[in-house]
């Protein structure tokens, strides 16, 4: 009996493990269109243009800056990145690595990134990402939307994924 149980069991597992596999390939698309979003910030960033950077996000969207500040809302995500743009990041570039995405339904994915700021016409070091965004998406009519955006700094490992810590240069031998 307890046999059967198990054998039942690992059976249900790998059923789902293929049905999970299934899920992820038939979201092709959304994925294609995913990346296309990150490329549109990418672009918006080095371009300094703030009302192309809003436009991503829904028109109720939460954006996290890197040391907590909260900005609510596309309109204000737009003007505030304008400001950015103009001042502090003026002549800079993003360059964006999607890490990971996740779907949580078909309409809702978490977008894992790595990303770098850097001067214009200058090329990134080899460092670990300066920051790790982590985005939610939605499907909207018009495509999928950012719903939410936290900007995390990394000041640490950068990532631990089944016990295996790949540390910045910095902390290493510590």
């Amino acid at each position: 009996m307890k046999t059967r149980f198990v054998a039942a069991g690992i059976a249900g597992l790998t059923a789902c493990a293929g049905g999970n596999h299934a899920a992820i390939s038939s979201h092709e698309g959304d994925v294609a269109s995913i990346q296309a979003v990150v490329r549109r910030l990418e672009t918006a960033w080095t371009t300094g243009n703030g009302e192309a950077w809003g436009r991503e996000f829904a028109d109720d969207a939460d954006f996290t800056v890197w040391f907590g500040m909260r900005v609510k809302g596309r309109e204000a995500i737009a003007l505030s990145h304008q400001r950015i743009f103009d001042t502090i990041y003026k002549n800079t570039r993003v360059e964006m690595h999607i890490a990971g995405i996740r779907f949580i339904t078909a309409d809702v994915a978490l977008v894992d990134i790595d990303a770098w700021v850097t001067n214009k016409g200058e090329e990134r070091g080899a460092q670990d990402a300066e920051v790790h965004p982590l985005i939610v998406m939605a499907r909207s009519d018009t495509g999928w939307t950012i719903e939410a955006f936290q900007n995390t700094p990394n000041y640490g490992p950068t990532r631990i994924v089944n016990g295996d810590i790949r540390l910045q240069p910095e902390f290493a031998g510590q």
